[in-house]
């Protein structure tokens, strides 16, 4: 069950920093928060974080990548953006993909950890992400 190799899984690394990205996409946060997408907006960005994290499990494309996104913040948040924010997104989680995919958390580490520890620690916990060194010993 665990990893035998050298104790990292690049897959949750990688799908925490897909969400550091969105938790740090300023034009998504403003929709969530003012609920451009409707009341379930944060929903939404769920829906689309994860519909990216299977897209790229399934069959990695970053055309398909960059047209998820797109579609999601035209038609899922009605947000015209000309600040190619959507495409940096996009390419930002294609080359953590990638750089994960070899064996290389550093990029998708050095956005996590350019939050706020609380929201870290949001994030490392909806993936299941555990540090090695902090992983308690007893429970509560």
């Amino acid at each position: 069950e665990d990893d035998m190799d050298d104790g990292i899984d690049y897959w949750k690394e990688f799908q925490a920093g897909t969400r550091a990205v969105f938790y740090k996409w300023a034009a998504m946060r403003m929709a969530v928060d003012n609920g451009w997408g409707g009341r379930n907006s944060a929903e939404k960005e769920e829906e689309l974080i994860l519909d990216i994290i299977d897209l790229l499990d399934r069959k990695p494309d970053v055309d398909k990548l960059l047209d998820l996104i797109d579609a999601a913040v035209i038609d899922g948040f009605h947000m015209i953006l000309d600040d190619n924010s959507p495409e940096e997104v996009g390419l930002d989680i294609w080359d953590m993909y990638c750089d994960c995919g070899e064996g290389d958390t550093a990029s998708a580490r050095k956005v996590l950890e350019s939050l706020p520890t609380e929201k870290q620690r949001e994030i490392t916990d909806i993936v299941g992400l555990t540090e090695p060194e902090t992983r308690p010993t007893s429970s509560g």
